[in-house]
């Protein structure tokens, strides 16, 4: 058996903790995923300051065996300041590296190193004859969602990066379409 693939399993991450307003100040809440027939919930405070910056996550986790642990800890940020101005969050893992997504596994949240995850491409022949179909249903399905994102093509007669995305979807498109 090889190793539990990240798509699986609740990903914890910065941008949708930003998104929902927890970066700034003290708040408190809840995030919600997901995962088949289920809704998995887990309660959220963060305490943003200067000085020190964390998060703190309380959910209750139910094993295989039906036994279920009630889960209450603190995941410390990171800032880091941006080149342009700004700066971004980041996640301290328990292994003392900076993340922008962590993994649910075992007790805790944690990167997909310290759980050994791997990622679904890491496991995909690339010399499997259909190859290029995966890739092009992909593709096909990432620019559907980009042509429902996309208000505004241009913007001062330049595409803007939503539309810019969209077209080299359009180009890797048809180099596929090329091999097929």
């Amino acid at each position: 058996m090889g190793k539990e693939i990240v798509e699986n399993v609740i990903a914890l991450k910065i941008k949708d903790l930003k998104k929902k307003g927890f970066l700034v100040g003290i708040k408190s809440g809840s995030l919600s995923w997901e995962i088949g027939f289920e809704t998995q919930k887990i309660g959220i405070i963060s305490f943003i300051s200067d000085s020190s910056s964390f998060i703190r996550l309380i959910y209750t986790q139910t094993d295989q065996h039906g036994v279920t642990k009630k889960l209450d800890y603190e995941i410390s940020l990171s800032k880091s300041y941006c080149n342009y101005g700004g700066y971004r969050y980041w996640f301290l893992c328990s292994c003392g590296k900076k993340f922008g997504v962590l993994y649910s596994g075992g007790d805790r949240f944690a990167c997909r190193h310290c759980h050994e995850f791997t990622y679904k491409s890491r496991n995909i022949n690339r010399y499997y004859e259909l190859y290029p179909l995966i890739i092009s249903n992909k593709l096909l399905k990432r620019m559907d969602e980009l042509q429902s994102e996309i208000r505004t093509p241009r913007y001062k007669g330049k595409p803007t990066k939503k539309q810019q995305r969209l077209e080299k979807i359009y180009r890797q498109l048809a180099y596929i379409n090329r091999l097929l």
